[in-house]
């Protein structure tokens, strides 16, 4: 019997330690039953699937995706966090951050576009914005922006959450994150999709 209350207390003591992701520029995947979650790296992209207890951002420039969360904690700066369901509580909102549900934000909400070399980078929130590709590269990042690429444009990556990309003639798509779609109408782009709730369609 002694044993049996062991071996019951050890396991909840593991079902209760939290999941802590580490590194930098990397891609990980969780599948959550319940547990906390701590994020410590940096420029991680980051896809909690189920259900999440306490998610805790100390790190920055992170992507993170949950399905399901309790509450969330971001002392770390420059996050992008996104919930798909549940009234998660939020205890810290932490500085620089974005917090979206659905194509609701808080945080920043103005559009960026940077150029670096061959490739536009595109983030922010809720912009409308039209670009000629000319075979360039585009970046799209944040959250509800509605970006149309016309003519020609080499690789189109969409990343964040809830953004809609119109593009002409892309060489190859890339979408990751949560909810994104993109339409294109010629061409036979080579086509990479992952995250949750992506959408990529000829049309």
């Amino acid at each position: 019997m002694r044993k049996m209350i062991l071996s019951l207390a050890l396991s909840a003591a593991v079902w209760a330690a939290p999941i802590v992701l580490d590194g930098h520029h990397d891609v990980r995947t969780v599948v959550g039953t319940g547990q906390d979650i701590v994020i410590e790296g940096h420029h991680l992209e980051v896809m909690v699937n189920g259900h999440s207890g306490r998610v805790t951002i100390n790190g920055h420039h992170n992507q993170v995706f949950l399905e399901n969360v309790a509450s969330i904690d971001a002392p770390g700066h420059h996050n992008q966090i996104v919930y798909k369901s549940g009234q998660p509580a939020l205890l810290n909102p932490g500085k620089y951050n974005q917090i979206v549900h659905g194509e609701g934000v808080t945080g920043q909400t103005a559009s960026q576009v940077e150029t670096a070399g061959n490739t536009v980078e595109i983030s922010g929130a809720g912009a409308q914005r039209t670009e000629e590709g000319r075979g360039r590269n585009f970046s799209i990042t944040g959250s509800g922006n509605h970006v149309t690429i016309r003519g020609e444009a080499g690789l189109v990556n969409v990343a964040g959450a809830g953004n809609v990309v119109t593009v002409e003639h892309p060489r190859a798509i890339e979408a990751s994150g949560m909810g994104n779609k993109v339409y294109y109408s010629k061409g036979d782009p080579q086509i990479d999709q992952s995250g949750l709730d992506n959408e990529i369609i000829r049309r």
